[in-house]
């Protein structure tokens, strides 16, 4: 089945069990190796019992056209960003970039980032969380058995939501400008953005553990891209989110075992 017929399909039966719903979500798209499949990159939306319209901006970017779609009563909606991926993908590392998305909506709806390359090689759908991915305190974590391909990396990317925003960033292995386990401190101003890169490719120097914190809240997303399966198979792929700071962390989880092959 078509993956985004599959999406809306899942938004129809069980809206209120996939996803976060809110009226207002921040956003920072990470770099996705091209030589693996890096496009097209796209936005879906969808909408539960209401109608919405929908604003998408970049606050700190200009060069970004402002996109505004209005969406019916349980219906969904894809925006292509591939036209833009120069100033959506955030590149290069150890730079203050202005890419950040802000995502406005006049009633709730549910937001996805999707990299969807015409390979099918390396695709990946990034939940949108709203309200609940804003925080001041995060703790960053990746997988830890499999390495990335030679042409990729692992990192964690990070969007100010408001102006003079003081971030520091502990990472826990090296990363392109900065030492392992050495703070320190970044200032942006509302939708400038950072990527902190791991430096190598090996499982063992992930980024996992790393810590951010800042003194107005951010959003941070996570990735982990074109990861080497040659353990297990052979292909690579990529895998990320973004993710939650430590105040809306809980003690209770549930996992589902997917169908690679992988250890249990």
């Amino acid at each position: 089945m078509n993956k985004f017929v599959l999406f809306v399909a899942i938004v129809f039966k069980v809206a209120f069990s996939f996803g976060q719903t809110d009226t207002l979500f921040w956003f920072v798209a990470p770099e996705v190796a091209q030589s693996h499949g890096d496009r097209p990159i796209v936005l879906r939306f969808a909408t539960l019992n209401t109608a919405a319209t929908i604003t998408i901006s970049q606050p700190a970017n200009p060069a970004f056209p402002i996109q505004i779609i209005n969406i019916g009563i349980n219906a969904a909606q894809t925006l292509d960003l591939t036209p833009w991926i120069d100033i959506t993908e955030n590149k290069p590392p150890n730079t203050i970039l202005p890419f950040g998305f802000k995502i406005v909506s006049t009633t709730p709806i549910m937001a996805y980032y999707e990299v969807t390359p015409t390979c099918n090689c390396n695709p990946d759908i990034f939940t949108l969380k709203g309200k609940n991915s804003i925080g001041t305190q995060f703790i960053v974590p990746f997988q830890n058995f499999l390495n990335n391909a030679a042409y990729a990396r692992s990192g964690f990317d990070i969007v100010a939501t408001q102006n003079n925003t003081t971030v520091t960033i502990n990472p826990k292995n090296d990363i392109v400008g900065h030492p392992a386990n050495v703070p320190f401190v970044i200032i942006l101003q509302k939708g400038e953005t950072f990527s902190a890169q791991a430096v190598s490719t090996a499982v063992g120097l992930h980024l996992s553990g790393s810590t951010v914190t800042a003194d107005k809240p951010i959003a941070i997303t996570i990735v982990d891209d074109s990861m080497s399966g040659a353990p297990y198979g052979g292909c690579a792929d990529i895998m990320g989110d973004q993710i939650i700071p430590i105040s809306v962390t809980g003690k209770e989880h549930i996992t589902i075992k997917g169908y690679l092959n992988g250890p249990a």
